[in-house]
């Protein structure tokens, strides 16, 4: 009892975070505390207890709606402060010196040993302003497939112990076997995973996971975290399906995890923004103290709304909450840039590179900020840090194909693009490489080489046959004037995706509009892109790899105007791209639209207008081969308004 006592007013005085959800009459919320969870000591000489034995008191203790853990990567990035690597143990006086550099109430750490059969579980709380031990416990479990029962009474005994009312404890204490899996190698696997991902990032996650998953089939937030990484590195079909597992098997998880399971599903399986922005709010109310509902508000599913402001404010709490989360940082940038608001963005990832938070997605992210405010050093130095990271390789060439190509440098794009598809098959990451094809297929379109665009169309099918890879398809196909090979495309998008929201105000419109424009019914595709016109510069989730797509509905809808004769209609919608650069990074509509600018300028009349708009893409390619076609079509016309105005 005297044990228990001291724990309850040494944290008390220590300030642990807790969430204010227990009823009339709770206490208000105490200042910011950090519980630091230390390794467990493994002397069983079994080496799947190394990782997972504090993973699961992890789990456990996440349960709570009163505690929360530094997370692994803040651990990280406080050993490199430390002079520390990475992957030193977090045991004695190093865990000590990171609870007090992170200003942490406790530091939690402990033991399993083996004793003849049986295993013994230990769990010692120490003050990180003195050391001294607040708490001890013991646990024993008479087999190792018993490891977990134990794990999880010895958690729900702190949690009692710290104040947590029983009625609490019961309510969130799923028992660990049910809340994750009944498998501890499957949990190991689980383990490794989620310190890759927030590591290294989703590339290196993705097999961590999916060992867990064929470990033990019925590791419902196993599946979600597979498709989660997934998705974030663009295998789209792999990612939806792991997703809808994860979700199908939920009642095999806590309600922790269950809201993270929900979230998931509404928003990458079914598209379902209302339920997964309604999931994240009840998830950030029940446990207003964790980060990821307000990660998750940060990003696509308040942007795609257009809620850029809520979607900030939510990003700034993610990173309050964890400021060594990198993919916060991303989404705060990415908010930035949609707006215009480059040098915000630059400040934010600058503060992540300084976490040591250089993830692929980061970096891949920080070139196109670079390149869009002209940095051509930072874009060097941002190159040469992908280069030395594992994932990155891929994407960041594949950035390079599409800056070098926006100043018309085709050939060394057509390498790059290559090499980029090949980095990515190599890895077996098919969904990227099908959306690396499907960008080159439709910048070689726009620059006029229409069949080497459908050659890499015709390729697309082979390496991925989902959803954004379809849409690359049938985008470069109708581009090309290819009906007959768009048209069954577009049958099946309408068929088995009308109701998902970017297919509904992305997709359909564009290729329908296309397809009106091939019959030279321009008003026709005018009217196919009004459903389109609300969301034109909204944050949509196509093409996130290629960065290709996001203004297409305007450009289409230029073109459309042009065909139509109307030039000053025309010249408004090639304006409009100039002038959301954040959307276009380096898509090769942003140079293109230049050039439809000066056409749509001299159709209206506006001779002035026409020459400037013309001089501006002819800057732009100055340096450019000189053999692409719509370098010669604006030459000539640029040169045909030179000589009338010199008459």
């Amino acid at each position: 009892m005297g044990a228990a006592v001291a724990l309850l007013l040494a944290m008390a005085g220590a300030a642990f975070y807790y969430r204010p959800r227990l009823g009339a009459g709770a206490a208000k919320p105490a200042e910011k505390g950090t519980i630091v969870l230390g390794d467990f000591v493994n002397t069983t000489g079994d080496a799947v207890f190394d990782q997972t034995i504090r993973q699961g008191f992890a789990v456990q203790l996440e349960q709570s709606p009163l505690l929360v853990l530094i997370s692994q990567a803040g651990i990280q990035h406080t050993l490199q402060l430390m002079d520390r690597p990475a992957d030193t143990g977090l045991t004695g006086e190093v865990a000590l010196e990171v609870c007090k550099r992170v200003s942490g109430a406790a530091e939690l750490d402990g033991s399993i040993a083996r004793v003849g059969s049986k295993y013994v579980l230990g769990l010692t709380a120490r003050s990180c302003e003195s050391g001294n031990v607040l708490y001890q416990e013991q646990s024993q479990a008479g087999s190792k497939e018993a490891v977990l029962d134990s794990l999880s009474e010895i958690a729900r005994r702190f949690r009692a112990a710290i104040g947590e009312s029983a009625i609490s404890v019961s309510r969130y204490s799923t028992p660990l076997a049910e809340a994750t899996t009944p498998s501890i190698e499957a949990l190991e696997a689980y383990t490794l995973g989620i310190k890759a991902l927030t590591t290294k990032g989703a590339t290196e996650a993705v097999p961590f996971f999916k060992r867990a998953t064929e470990l033990d089939p019925k590791f419902a937030t196993a599946y979600a975290r597979l498709g989660r990484s997934y998705l974030d590195v663009e295998e789209t079909a792999q990612g939806v399906a792991a997703t809808r597992k994860g979700w199908e098997l939920r009642d095999r998880a806590s309600q922790h995890e269950k809201y993270f399971l929900d979230f998931s599903y509404y928003r990458l399986v079914v598209h379902d923004m209302a339920k997964a922005q309604q999931t994240c709010e009840m998830w950030a109310q029940a446990y207003p103290l964790d980060m990821n509902p307000h990660a998750f508000l940060g990003g696509s599913t308040s942007m795609l709304a257009g809620k850029f402001e809520k979607a900030a404010e939510e990003s700034k709490k993610a990173i309050e909450l964890d400021p060594d989360h990198p993919f916060s940082y991303g989404n705060l940038a990415a908010n930035y840039v949609i707006r215009g608001r480059t040098a915000e963005a630059h400040d934010v990832l600058e503060r992540a590179f300084a976490r040591k938070l250089a993830i692929p997605e980061l970096l891949a992210f920080g070139y196109g900020v670079a390149f869009l405010r002209g940095d051509e050093e930072g874009m060097k130095r941002l190159l040469a840090s992908a280069r030395e990271r594992d994932g990155a390789d891929e994407w960041i060439t594949d950035l390079e194909a599409s800056v070098a190509a926006y100043s018309g440098h085709l050939e060394e794009a057509r390498t790059k693009s290559a090499h980029a598809v090949d980095l990515a098959e190599q890895v077996n990451h098919m969904e990227r490489a099908a959306l690396y094809e499907s960008e080159a297929a439709i910048r070689e379109i726009l620059f006029g080489y229409v069949d080497e665009g459908r050659r890499h169309a015709a390729s697309i099918p082979g390496k991925s046959t989902g959803l954004t890879a379809k849409y690359g398809t049938a985008l470069s196909f109708s581009l090309a004037g290819d009906a007959a090979r768009a048209r069954p495309l577009i049958s099946e998008l309408e068929a088995r995706f009308a109701q998902d929201r970017t297919v509904k105000f992305r997709y359909l419109p564009v290729l329908r509009a296309l397809a009106a424009l091939s019959n030279h019914e321009p008003l026709q595709a005018v009217e196919h892109l009004r459903d389109a016109a609300p969301h034109d510069f909204e944050y949509f989730d196509i093409a996130s790899a290629g960065f290709v797509g996001s203004v297409y509905p305007v450009y289409l809808r230029g073109e459309a105007w042009l065909q139509a004769k109307r030039g000053r209609e025309a010249a408004a919608e090639f304006q409009k791209i100039l002038d959301h650069r954040g959307l276009v990074i380096s898509d090769p509509i942003g140079a293109v639209a230049r050039w439809r600018l000066g056409k749509a300028w001299a159709m209206a009349g506006e001779t002035a207008k026409a020459r400037r708009a013309y001089q501006d893409f002819l800057e732009l390619w100055k340096h450019a081969d000189a053999d692409i076609p719509i370098l010669a079509a604006a030459k000539a016309e640029a040169g045909k308004l030179e000589a009338a105005a010199g008459k």
